[in-house]
């Protein structure tokens, strides 16, 4: 992961692509293919209702865990788990300058 940012309305994570990955998210059916696998996962995840909790560094920045999945440095607010969005939708990928963009939306859960 070399970025990220979750606001509402507006949220994504960037990777770094590896040559293949950018290669192949060059064709329609590659990206497509690749954002099937991220569908899946994502959807296996909320099924799962993993935990999403925080610790804070020395420094005082507060890093958020999706369980096992995910950790990076974040300030914001967050759902107690996977499972409380009603529904989360993503995008087909995007991939530009080597970096492959996945970008989501979430609706509020019942919860």
């Amino acid at each position: 992961m070399v970025g990220s940012n979750h606001f509402p309305g507006r949220a994504g994570i960037e990777f770094q692509a590896s040559q293949t990955e950018a290669r192949l998210a060059e064709l329609p059916e590659g990206r497509e293919g690749m954002t099937a696998v991220l569908r899946a996962a994502a959807a296996a995840a909320r099924a799962d209702d993993l935990p999403v909790f925080a610790w804070f560094l020395a420094d005082g920045w507060r890093v958020r865990h999706l369980d096992a999945l995910h950790a990076a440095q974040c300030g914001g607010t967050h759902v107690r788990s996977l499972g409380d969005p009603a529904e989360v939708v993503l995008p087909t990928l995007k991939v530009k300058k080597g970096r492959s963009r996945v970008s989501c939306t979430a609706t509020q859960g019942s919860r």
